[in-house]
This record gives structure tokens, C-alpha cells and sequence, in this order.
């Protein structure tokens, strides 16, 4: 697939996108047969990503995008290459002009419920790019975010290696990352980075094999950091596990990813929306990016009021990154 198929969608226009133009939680039970998943948002058209999770029993987090196709699944809960993962982790549906469908697959069991997060490719919020590894140090590789990515994911696709995160709140964010697969803290690595950050119109690879390896095919999930829609950031923890984040969103955050940047204690990359958890109750449900294991319920977001989101129940003196997605305006 060319590196640049679809980057041109991203291109013609500039007008202004509302959250619920380009994300969306979407709540469903398994049918077991085919279901289609209205969101509202065009998949089809514009592209994007659809991340879906089951809820009430053990199940893989399933990544499907529309430059590698409904039917190549992804999971970031383990290593386990595209090339070695069945129809069982995938959603065997398709992308639609308005969400997506579910065919009789892992994220439509009979009885079972998910959760699946969805983000449309647009400029200053999402983009999805492909390429073939050349294992050379200092390779360029243009996007079409249209804005330097605050968040990076990259994955091998037909080679086990664990999910690369470059996140802009790290220390010195070219020459570390973490892991979405695992529950360890950052690490350092130049040859990820090649020691270079991204810009707006490009990123730089090193020559590791997790994210240039000479002939083997990866995808790379961009995530902008846009104070109107989108925001990678950090936050530090007190004594008592309580910090807070200042967004400047008057109508609060949808959507958010945390993990502990620690290199001491391991803990898992949280997913909370307000889907599964209106008004940021006090209890919200939590699932997990690095696990199959079931939705549980944590005392996480004491408040999210008046441009400031209040967290609780973090590990006490510990440093965390965030992606936040606001809420509907």
C-alpha cells in the first residue's frame, strides 16, 4: 500500500471540526452475526481508526484502520504480529459513511459487551500513515496532520515487537518512549527517534527495528496536540496521588488516556470516556490498552469543571501523560 494513500483526504479544506465531527465512543452488545455501528462519523470517506474493547469478559484490544482494512486486526494488549492473528481479532465488518460494521467476529460475541473508540482522520487532530522499513538512521516520513503530533504510536505489522509511544510531555520526547503493550516506564532510545522530534509535516525515524526494520511493513497512529480538540499532556502527582489538568475546556474531556512515566512502579494504560462513565461519576469504568482483562471500576477523575480536570488515586509523587479528547460542543 502506498505511504501516502489517502494523506490527500486530509488535505483539501480547512474548516473548522468539532469533536464529534472526528471521535467517538461507541457503546454496543455482540450479536454474533453482523451489526452496524452508527457513530455519525464518515470512516468511509475520510478514514480512520476504530479500537474496540470487550467489556464484561477477558477480550483483546482490537485496532482496525482503513489503510490496512477491516479484516487486519491489530491488538495492543500483546506482540503478536498482523501477519499471525486470525479473523478473531479483527471486526470482519467494514467502514461505513457513518461509523462502521461488526461481522461475527472477537468484537461481536453473542451477549458479550464492548466499548469501541473511533478517530476519523482530519488535520490538527488524526492521521494514520503506512510505509515499508529501510533501516536507516535519520529517515523522513511526511504526514498530513497538518500539525506536530503531540502522540505517536508505531507497530510492526508483520514482525512481533511491542508498540512504540512517543508522547511530546516526556523528558528529552526524541530519544525516549514507552510501551503500549506493557506496564513499564520510559526508556531511552535515540535509535527510535533518531534524537529528532517530529514537525508538522514530517517525523524521523533511527534505525531500530521497532520502527524502521529494512523490509518489514508498519503503521503509525498520529495524534495532534490541538488546545481545541485534542491535548497530549502531563501531570505530576502529590504525596497523596491527586493532580489536576488544565485543559481550558469549559465543557470538559470525552475521552482520556493516562499511564505512570515511572521507571519504578509498572502500572497499565488507563482508557476512560464518559460514555461508559457520564459526568465523571466518581467510579468511572476503566479498561485497559496493555490488557485483555475485563472493565473494572477506579475512583479516577474527582471533577472536570470550569477548564480543569481534578485526578485521584494516582501513585503518590508519580509523573503520568494524558490524551485527552474534549467533549461534544
Amino acid at each position: 500500500m502506498s505511504l501516502m494513500l489517502g494523506t490527500e483526504l486530509l488535505l483539501a479544506g480547512a474548516a473548522p471540526i468539532r469533536p464529534q465531527d472526528v471521535f467517538a465512543t461507541s457503546l454496543h452488545t455482540g450479536n454474533g452475526g453482523t451489526q452496524t455501528i452508527t457513530n455519525g462519523l464518515d470512516l468511509a470517506g475520510k478514514g480512520g481508526l476504530v479500537w474496540a474493547k470487550r467489556r464484561n469478559i477477558t477480550g483483546n484490544n482490537l485496532w482496525n484502520d482503513t489503510l490496512r482494512g477491516p479484516n487486519n486486526g491489530l491488538t495492543s494488549n500483546d506482540s503478536a504480529s498482523e501477519n499471525l492473528i486470525t479473523n478473531g481479532a479483527t471486526f470482519g465488518g467494514a467502514f461505513l459513511s457513518n461509523g462502521f460494521s461488526m461481522g461475527n467476529s472477537d468484537g461481536n460475541v453473542s451477549g458479550s459487551s464492548y466499548a469501541a473508540w473511533s478517530f476519523r482522520r482530519a488535520k490538527k487532530f488524526f492521521d494514520i500513515v503506512t510505509y515499508t522499513g529501510n533501516g536507516q538512521s535519520g529517515r523522513q516520513m511526511p504526514h498530513g496532520l497538518g500539525d506536530v503530533p503531540g502522540m505517536m504510536i508505531i507497530r510492526p505489522r508483520n514482525l512481533t515487537a511491542d508498540w512504540q509511544v512517543y508522547h511530546r510531555s516526556l523528558p528529552t520526547p526524541q530519544s525516549n518512549s514507552l510501551r503500549l503493550n506493557l506496564t513499564d516506564g520510559a526508556t531511552g532510545s535515540i535509535a527510535l527517534w533518531n534524537n529528532t522530534p517530529p514537525t508538522a509535516t514530517d517525523f524521523t525515524l533511527g534505525s531500530s527495528g521497532n520502527v524502521n526494520n529494512n523490509g518489514t511493513l508498519y503503521v503509525a497512529y498520529l495524534f495532534a496536540h490541538n488546545p481545541d480538540l485534542i491535548q497530549c499532556v502531563s501531570v505530576t502527582a502529590n504525596a497523596s496521588g491527586a493532580g489536576s489538568i488544565d485543559h481550558g475546556w469549559a465543557n470538559g474531556a470525552q475521552f482520556a488516556l493516562i499511564k505512570s512515566t515511572s521507571t519504578v512502579f509498572s502500572e497499565s494504560w488507563e482508557m476512560l470516556d464518559q460514555a461508559r462513565s457520564p459526568g465523571w461519576a466518581g467510579n468511572e469504568q476503566r479498561l485497559q490498552a496493555n490488557s485483555s482483562a475485563a472493565e473494572d471500576a477506579v475512583a479516577r477523575i474527582l471533577s472536570d469543571t470550569e477548564g480543569v480536570m481534578s485526578l485521584r488515586g494516582l501513585g503518590g509523587n508519580r509523573t503520568y501523560i494524558a490524551m485527552l479528547v474534549r467533549a461534544p460542543t
